[in-house]
């Protein structure tokens, strides 16, 4: 089953740490494959697996285990605390095994004790995530471009271990518009249709002529 992707970024934005002009991150296989055989399974399993890219200068860091991935920031204050201690057992143990390979004889099991002490460094804890539980760190042997190399490199986990819950500020509410006041309205009675009077003017009768003049003769 393929490993969960974790995070990629560019080599530009990092300075990557190294011995001898050999950078960590080179040597990256060769260092978890030591853990193992030294019997430092639960330190090998907090380092990402790197992958270059073609043109080598971009990195994608891949879970040695399996399981659920959280960011450090989704993580929970019970969650981050148990990450901060298992990461301080796995650092307590790769700083007991770098003292006694940088005491060896062997030039290359002293190399491995000095790349092996600047591989627990990383850039900050938005490179630390949780697998099943499991902190692992990506981008490990490299700090941020404006920081140097932290005498306690979990002092950034440390210093976040409690989660902020997200404040949520209540909505303003915007006041109620003024309500004009209701406005009185007269209505007319209806106007009642004008009804048309009869002339004053008296109708001329029709009177015959022997009505009109009484003095004729044969009206009499």
């Amino acid at each position: 089953m393929a490993k969960s992707f974790l995070r990629s970024g560019s080599l530009d934005d990092i300075l990557a740490l190294g011995e001898n002009g050999q950078p960590v991150y080179a040597a990256a296989l060769q260092i978890r494959e030591a853990l193992r055989l030294k019997k430092q399974q639960p330190t090998a399993d907090c380092l990402a697996i790197p992958q270059l890219n073609e043109q080598g200068d971009r990195i994608d860091w891949y879970a040695p285990i399996e399981g659920k991935v959280t960011s450090w920031v989704a993580a929970s204050t019970t969650e981050r605390k148990s990450a901060i201690k298992q990461l301080s057992a796995c650092l307590s143990s790769a700083n007991d095994l770098c003292q006694r390979a940088q005491k060896s004889d062997k030039a290359a099991q002293r190399l491995f004790g000095v790349l092996l002490a600047k591989a627990l460094q990383f850039p900050d804890q938005n490179h630390v995530y949780l697998v099943a539980g499991k902190p692992v760190l990506t981008f490990w042997g490299f700090v941020s471009q404006d920081q140097k190399t932290r005498t306690d490199p979990l002092d950034c986990l440390r210093q976040t271990a409690e989660a902020t819950e997200p404040t949520f500020s209540p909505l303003s509410v915007a006041p109620p518009a003024p309500v004009a006041p209701p406005v009185a309205v007269i209505s007319e009675p209806p106007r009642q249709p004008t009804l048309r009077q009869p002339s004053s003017r008296r109708q001329n009768r029709y009177r015959p002529p022997c009505l009109r003049k009484r003095h004729l003769v044969g009206c009499d």
